[in-house]
């Protein structure tokens, strides 16, 4: 037995009862896909086919004219607004809401291709009057939108079959204008000044940190070992896609039977996107096929499938494919980092250095950026600096997956010191446990700081 295992292991090797094992086993559980109201209708997602590009043109008249079609949103072009004119087929609007927006007010002329909501219900011109909250949804205003990764939202449409939304979806006539592209991140590293993304830049330095003498600490260390290690984005692929199904009652509330692993957040964001009392949107979950840190909101296509539930006047089911849940459903970032590592014949790490990047997709953080690495050890190790950057493609977004952070910090630590282990030749454990952050004396007795390095050692004795 290698040193510092446990003597007796309580879980390992055991047998574990899983509560709602014969449920999932039998058929009776029933999740978000198993859900079938009555009426219900089928949406899709029309998707930008393009790593970068931008809406010249788009026509939905091939659309509205398809068998089974019931109802259409251009995704991220609605506006709500309080009327203060109507005149002819044009209607004027104050911005309304929590949002800050440059407009005083915007004027909309209305025709086949404008929506105008007003109470959740699809109205007309001649319905509004001055005064009325609206929400207003004009198709041209999808013009000129810039679109940073395959797959990106651009519409959805619902229709009384899934053959027939899917060809609705394809009757959708959208031009675009392809723009410059990256997908891989060694394109972004040759040219740091690229930009494809709405950052200022693909590529993002983060602010450096060092603690103590590092070429002090690998001068005084038996062994150094330096070499690039990583991992790269993966999906979170849940078993099953994220999706829900929404259905609006007739007192003006909304149902919806969601994949998610948050039904309170779910239903305060469906609550704050169409203006309702947080009491009158329920959200169900009775079954999750997985999640994983992915599933904590409606998502684009939550929010799709109840604007289409509320034109339509029907239950709408919109449920990701396969495709659509790899590039659009979120990811765990990458990390690739050049580590430097020294030590002592008895454990001890005297000095760590890294030099890493990592890709989240065309928006937000890599979330390898943290203020402390590496992790676990920090607090033990007299002697690290740490530099890291973010690099953009035009992918797909990262979500929160397991820990966040943590696995990727793990691979630019675990790896080094196993290597460091073989180099010095000695049980990898005793390193690890040299080298596990101390007690903390200053902290509440019995905080985790205060007993962290004594709960570490108990756990593996």
């Amino acid at each position: 037995m290698v040193e510092g295992w446990p003597k007796q292991r309580r879980v390992l090797g055991s047998k574990v009862s899983r509560l709602d094992g014969p449920a999932k086993a039998t058929g009776l559980a029933k999740y978000t896909y198993d859900i079938n109201r009555p009426g219900m209708l089928h949406g899709v997602i029309v998707r930008c086919p393009y790593a970068h590009a931008r809406i010249k043109a788009i026509d939905s008249s091939a659309t509205r004219k398809s068998p089974g079609f019931r109802a259409l949103t251009i995704i991220g072009v609605s506006r709500d607004g309080i009327v203060v004119a109507v005149d002819g087929n044009k209607v004027t609007c104050t911005p309304a809401g929590k949002k800050k927006v440059k407009e005083e007010r915007f004027t909309v002329t209305v025709d086949d291709r404008v929506v105008i909501i007003k109470n959740n219900k699809l109205v007309s011109l001649r319905d509004v009057q001055v005064g009325d909250r609206v929400t207003i949804e004009a198709e041209q205003d999808a013009v000129g939108r810039e679109l940073f990764f395959a797959g990106e939202e651009i519409a959805a449409v619902a229709a009384d079959t899934e053959e027939h939304a899917r060809d609705a979806a394809r009757a959708l006539r959208v031009e675009y204008e392809v723009l410059e592209h990256v997908v891989h991140e060694d394109d972004v590293l040759k040219d740091r000044k690229k930009r494809t993304v709405p950052a200022p830049s693909n590529y993002s330095e983060g602010k450096a940190a060092t603690q103590g003498d590092v070429e002090a600490g690998f001068r005084e260390a038996d062994a150094v070992v330096e070499a690039t290690y990583g991992v790269p984005v993966i999906s979170h692929q849940c078993l099953e896609s994220h999706g829900l199904v929404a259905e609006w009652t007739a007192d003006g509330g909304l149902t919806v039977w969601a994949s998610t692993q948050a039904t309170v957040a779910t239903a305060q964001q469906l609550a704050a996107r169409f203006g309702l009392p947080a009491a009158r949107v329920n959200c169900i979950t009775h079954y999750m096929g997985g999640g994983f840190g992915s599933k904590f909101g409606p998502d684009v296509q939550g929010f799709a499938a109840a604007e289409l539930a509320r034109r339509a006047g029907a239950p709408v089911k919109i449920m990701l494919d396969r495709e659509a849940e790899i590039t659009t459903a979120g990811n765990r970032p990458s990390a690739i980092g050049t580590v430097k590592i020294g030590g002592k014949k008895d454990g001890t790490i005297t000095a760590y250095a890294v030099d890493c990047y990592g890709t989240p997709g065309y928006t937000g953080g890599a979330t390898v950026n943290l203020n402390l690495l590496p992790y676990v050890y920090t607090d033990a190790i007299p002697n690290w600096k740490r530099s890291h950057a973010v690099v953009y493609i035009n992918a797909g977004a990262a979500r929160a997956m397991r820990a966040p952070g943590h696995p990727q910090n793990c691979v630019l630590t675990e790896f080094a010191i196993d290597d460091l282990a073989a180099r010095l030749g000695i049980d990898p454990l005793i390193i690890r446990r040299k080298n596990l952050p101390p007690n903390n004396p200053k902290a509440p007795p019995n905080s985790w700081a205060a007993r962290r390095n004594t709960i570490y050692n108990e756990k593996i004795d």
